[in-house]
């Protein structure tokens, strides 16, 4: 069969034929081209931090790195080759933790010598604090 049908109801039409066509296409793009996909970041921002959440499940910490260089924070993930144990043969694997790395510009608000990371629930937090901001003088100016 030329075509797998993920939804055989809708791949009876030409649109659902090119809709299977093209959503293999997706799912396979970032193999195809040799392209990494960027993992899902949310950033919030609240009065003393900016806090960052990378959704990357089924990983360890100890493989995870970041580094600030010329106000560029980049957080990656890295495993080193799996000694293969002789013992048993892999019949099937789908679990992936594939390497990723991504970068973020830091602008001036930001603390870069108490930037913050932890793992946990397969969320990586990165808390990056602001610097502390300089309080407005008041003045006081007498009436003559």
């Amino acid at each position: 069969m030329l075509v797998r049908m993920n939804h055989p109801q809708q791949a009876r039409t030409w649109t659902g034929l090119v809709n299977e066509l093209f959503a293999d296409f997706d799912q396979n793009r970032s193999k195809a081209f040799g392209a990494q996909q960027a993992v899902p970041v949310n950033i919030v921002e609240t009065e003393d931090a900016f806090h960052m959440e990378i959704a990357a499940p089924g990983r360890h910490k100890e493989h995870f790195s970041l580094k600030v260089e010329n106000d560029l924070l980049t957080i990656g993930y890295a495993i080193k080759s799996e000694t293969a144990d002789s013992s048993f043969k892999t019949v099937r694997k789908e679990f992936k933790t594939d390497d990723f790395s991504r970068s973020f510009s830091l602008n001036d608000k930001v603390n870069a010598e108490a930037i913050a990371a932890k793992y946990e629930d397969g969320l990586l937090k990165v808390l990056l604090p602001k610097k502390a901001a300089a309080k407005p003088e008041v003045k006081q100016i007498s009436v003559q």
